[in-house]
């Protein structure tokens, strides 16, 4: 459905992409899950609330502490938890939902790196590229390039 709406050349509507994405990573969160972690997963609708706060504060510091308090949980407690429904730690969420918001700003192709970088929260451009370079196996730049119209 994103791909769909980012290639049909329409106005995007940022509000739809935006839960578009969340429902995917949602998804995947749900269709990843570790049968055999020692640890409780978070009920659905804590894990939502932890999500929707992370996709809402994508362009600010989220904390692990941060985190915690929205499911009403301890830290520790916590970052088990989320790895047991999601398979990966709360950091790595993070990353994959900034790389992703990240995609969406680099089609569009009305702010720079160093602007993008910030909008969706690292420290500064060479974070930010290092980061996508890890996760999607190019830079934004060349990612970018590639997907040109």
């Amino acid at each position: 459905m994103i791909a769909g709406e980012l290639e049909s050349g329409k106005p995007i509507d940022q509000v739809y992409v935006d839960s578009l994405c969340v429902a995917l990573i949602a998804g995947l969160a749900c269709s990843t899950r570790n049968g055999s972690a020692s640890y409780a997963a978070l009920p659905p609708w804590k894990l939502r609330r932890v999500l929707d706060f992370v996709e809402d504060n994508l362009s600010e510091v989220i904390t692990i502490e941060d985190q915690a308090s929205v499911a009403g949980m301890s830290r520790s407690w916590f970052c088990r938890a989320f790895k047991a429904s999601t398979g990966v730690s709360p950091h790595q969420w993070i990353l994959v939902a900034r790389i992703e918001r990240a995609k969406l700003h680099l089609l569009r192709r009305e702010q720079t790196l160093a602007e993008i970088a910030l909008t969706v929260g690292f420290a500064d451009q060479a974070h930010f590229t290092r980061a996508f370079h890890r996760m999607v196996g190019e830079s934004p730049g060349a990612w970018q390039r590639a997907r040109e119209r």
